[in-house]
């Protein structure tokens, strides 16, 4: 979940002010948005996914990327790794410039930082290879359209046929992608607000017969986040993932509560010697506390290392679709802050609490019983019976959610 949803672009500057339409527009329409400085300091627009054919020595390589404004990098704070990006010089010379992915550049220029200024045959035309782009920076939106070529929007429509017949003006031709920095202050249900009133003008201006649907006509996703989603529909796609995790953490959690009470419960003659030789209650409950911890913090490690190694695994996956979907599913520093934080609740519950149940009983009687384990019966409700309960409740609803999910 923190992998799809939560996670920032790589290398973008303040990910937090970008916004982005949900869908796609044309470019005319893209010009009138750009020009509301009121509500934006830098916007840009980009076509894709677009397939680029490259030559790389004696074969040639598919790859996908996008079709850029002028004011692609800039509006995303990006610095390039080596050489620069696209400026007002590329266009007004036409130059046949591109920029590459780190990716790319390692993969198949063999990081050589000789590579600026190499010529590359992309669709049967040559380019100049003028940038490459920051390690882990695969574009705008790099879970669904994750690019290794950047191409100016300014190329001919005969080497991007997306842009053939002047799809730069024909306001009907949704292509392109739009993303913007709010100015500071500008909140982005004002951003909203505004392209709405925007997008309504243009509808009279173009005579469109839409102009009477009284719904809006922009809606807009957080533009910084490697899937871009609306702030309104992120309940939709966090709360089904979160109440699942509790589940598995619920019946673990459970099982391992009942453990360590019947564990303590079967230690009670000990402890009752440790009482007879004058160790006070709180050294004990100390003892039994710091074995708990040793034992989730084992556990905590392991787990990490464990989902490290899956979550690995997930991330290499190609998903059978024939644009490349690219997924970062590497726990970061976030997901392992929520493991420590749940390695140390677990912990502590788990060995405060049989600790507090063991020592406040007598255990005077517990000499007698030869270590043999005695636990009460199940009769009425105590920890042991709510434990229990939730963890066959927990069991019973995990796979009922599940099965929902597959079906869905």
């Amino acid at each position: 979940m923190h992998g799809l949803v939560f996670r920032n672009i790589p290398a973008v500057r303040n990910p937090e002010q970008l916004i982005a339409l949900q869908l796609p527009t044309s470019y005319p329409h893209y010009e009138r948005y750009r020009g509301r400085t009121d509500i934006f300091s830098s916007t840009f627009a980009y076509v894709a996914p677009v397939p680029f054919e490259i030559e790389i020595g004696r074969r040639a390589e598919r790859k996908w990327g996008h079709l850029v404004t002028r004011s692609y990098f800039s509006t995303l704070s990006v610095s390039p790794a080596l050489g620069r990006f696209f400026g007002t010089e590329d266009e007004a010379t036409h130059a046949s410039s591109v920029v590459v992915s780190y990716r790319f550049f390692q993969d198949y220029l063999q990081g050589n930082p000789a590579a600026i200024g190499k010529r590359l045959q992309i669709n049967g035309y040559p380019f100049t290879v003028i940038g490459v782009g920051p390690e882990h920076y695969l574009g705008a939106s790099p879970v669904i359209y994750g690019a290794d070529v950047w191409m100016p929007v300014w190329v001919s429509g005969r080497i991007a046929p997306e842009l053939a017949n002047r799809a730069l003006k024909r306001h009907e031709l949704t292509l392109f992608h739009v993303v913007g920095r709010l100015r500071p202050g500008v909140t982005a249900g004002q951003a909203e607000a505004a392209l709405d009133a925007t997008a309504r003008q243009l509808e009279q201006d173009y005579q469109d017969v839409n102009q009477r649907v009284k719904s809006r006509r922009v809606l807009l996703v957080q533009g910084g986040k490697e899937l871009p989603v609306r702030k309104q529909d992120l309940p939709f796609f966090t709360e089904f993932f979160t109440v699942l995790g509790g589940m598995v953490l619920l019946i673990a959690c459970s099982n391992l509560g009942n453990m360590m009470l019947a564990r303590g419960m079967d230690r009670r003659r000990e402890i009752a010697i440790r009482f007879a030789l004058g160790a006070g209650r709180v050294r004990v409950m100390r003892q039994l506390l710091t074995e708990s911890m040793l034992i989730a913090c084992g556990a905590g490690v392991l787990g990490f290392c464990l989902a490290l190694w899956v979550m690995r695994g997930a991330s290499s996956l190609r998903i059978p679709y024939p644009i490349p979907v690219t997924l970062d599913l590497n726990p970061d520093v976030g997901a392992l802050l929520f493991t420590l934080g749940l390695v140390v609740f677990a912990g502590l519950a788990l060995g405060l609490v049989p600790a507090w149940q063991v020592t406040r009983r007598d255990l005077t009687p517990a000499l007698n019983e030869g270590g043999n384990l005695r636990l009460q019966r199940l009769t009425r409700l105590n920890l042991r019976t709510v434990l229990m309960v939730s963890q066959v409740a927990g069991s019973v609803a995990l796979p009922i959610m599940t099965g929902y999910l597959v079906l869905g």
